[in-house]
């Protein structure tokens, strides 16, 4: 159980910088469209990033895109290498989690011990998973919103 603990607890520095890159991405975002909607580069609260995009080529400064910029450059630089440790790291877990009746037996654990290790073990697989998936669209967001500049400033 303690090799899962540790296990476990070596997942918080990546499960950290994914969560914390996704939620800087989504706000920076947030923080784009209401600064182009506040200076009135455009009409609508839900306007496109394309919108905001061609407002901001005429009107707005650096202040709020170099926001995402950065936001978008940590997810590109992070993220991919967290989500890759955790796919490792859930994976170690797996396989100690396949053998935690006869570690757990082992060391004298109980049945309830056991059921509360797997539990809590599902908990924090699930977390991995959420983390991962939160980071896998983080990627995805910052290639759309590349996409999506690219094409606004061809215009």
């Amino acid at each position: 159980l303690q090799e899962i603990d540790d296990l476990l607890h070596q997942c918080n520095p990546p499960l950290k910088k994914l969560t914390e890159c996704s939620s800087a991405l989504e706000k920076s975002l947030e923080q784009f469209r209401q600064a182009c909607l506040q200076t009135g580069m455009v009409t609508a609260a839900t306007a496109s990033l394309e919108d905001c995009i061609c407002g901001v080529r005429d009107r707005l400064g650096e202040d709020h895109t170099m926001e995402v910029v950065l936001s978008s450059k940590a997810v590109l630089q992070h993220c991919p290498a967290a989500s890759t440790m955790l796919a490792d790291l859930d994976a170690k877990v797996a396989a100690q989690a396949d053998s935690i009746w006869d570690t757990a037996k082992n060391a004298g654990k109980t049945a309830k011990d056991v059921k509360q290790a797997q539990a809590t073990i599902t908990r924090n697989r699930a977390c991995i998973a959420q983390a991962r998936t939160s980071g896998a669209q983080s990627l995805k967001t910052v290639d759309s919103s590349y996409q999506k500049i690219k094409a606004a400033l061809l215009w």
